[in-house]
């Protein structure tokens, strides 16, 4: 009767644990998302007028939250998929500072679809477990 016990608490913790993990990750990442896209809306504001300061602004905020975020995502996901994600932000600094708001535009799409295939992939859905 103890390794029952003992066992059904094991799993009731994995099943816990990966129920808590998996909304922190939405959350986390609809987070992101958000940001990435106000900085969307910034870029396409300003990109005749090239304020480039303000589109600055909101890019460190972007790239402080996803720090943030990224320090316990680590410990949850492959890094092979966080790398991605931190090259596309670099890449996308590096248009944004260099004023090619097309180009800005279109890593920070590739920005979304990567914070976006983690949530996915991590998901519990059947095709994920096998």
């Amino acid at each position: 009767m103890r390794e029952i016990t003992i066992s059904t608490l094991i799993i009731v913790f994995i099943i816990v644990s990966g129920i808590a993990v998996q909304k922190y990750l939405v959350k986390s990442s609809e987070d992101l998302i958000k940001d990435l896209k106000d900085l969307k809306q910034e870029l396409i504001r300003n990109k005749e007028t090239k304020n480039i300061a303000r589109i600055k602004e909101k890019l460190e905020e972007v790239i402080k939250n996803w720090e943030d975020k990224e320090k316990v995502w680590a410990t949850i996901i492959m890094h092979e998929e966080l790398d991605n994600i931190e090259v596309s932000l670099l890449t996308l600094k590096s248009y944004a500072e260099n004023e090619e708001i097309a180009d800005a535009l279109s890593e920070l799409e590739k920005s979304i679809f990567w914070i976006g295939h983690i949530t996915e992939k991590e998901d519990f859905k059947i095709k994920n477990i096998f």
